[in-house]
Parts: structure tokens; sequence; C-alpha cells
């Protein structure tokens, strides 16, 4: 039988983020760092909290990116998220919430045994 562990870590992501110079932020979403009680604050939150929630769920399902200030790994912070462009923040969260929102396919539901 899988372990916690094993299912946490299926949801692991290589994105990519192009940037408007050509260069390209390479970065590892882990989509099962996102619970439940995530997804209820998401759908609660109002535009006051967007910010500091937009920041605190990509510091926790980001688990790896090549930013770097001087040279010098950037750590994935909501510290670091607050320095960077905050339309950067929102279109990575909207490709987040493209992973865990797919589209539905027609007919779709779990097959039972």
């Amino acid at each position: 039988m899988p372990e916690l562990k094993a299912v946490q870590e299926s949801g692991r992501k290589d994105m990519k983020y192009p940037l408007s110079n050509g260069e390209v932020v390479n970065y590892v979403l882990l989509t099962t760092a996102i619970t439940g009680d995530d997804v209820d604050r998401i759908a609660a939150a109002d535009e006051k909290d967007n910010a500091a929630l937009t920041w605190e769920i990509l510091a926790k399902c980001i688990v790896e990116w090549d930013i770097t200030e001087n040279g010098t790994p950037m750590p994935i912070t909501v510290e670091s998220f607050k320095q960077l462009p905050f339309s950067f923040s929102t279109e990575l969260m909207d490709q987040v919430m493209e992973i865990l929102n797919p589209p539905q396919r027609s007919g779709g539901s779990f097959a039972s045994g």
C-alpha cells in the first residue's frame, strides 16, 4: 500500500515560466503540497488577503527554482516573493490553479471496481 510520503511526492512537476527578455525561470511545483484547507482558504480569500495568500501558497508548493540574486540562489519564501513583481506571482499562481483544476473531460468520473 502506498505510504503518505509517496502520495505527497507524486505531484512533482517541472515547470517553466518565460520572461519577456527571453530567459526562462525553471521551477519544480509540488501540487500535492496544496491541501484541502488551502483550497478552502483560496476560495474564501477576499481582495485584501489575496497577495499574502498567493505568496504563502507559492512558497509552500514551489520546492525548487533557479532564481538568483547577485549570483546567489534566492530562497523560496514569502519574503522572496515580496521582492518579485506581483504580476510574476499571480501568473505562477495561475499556472498552479490550471494544474489543480484541469478542464473537465466529458463523461469522466472515477471508475468503480
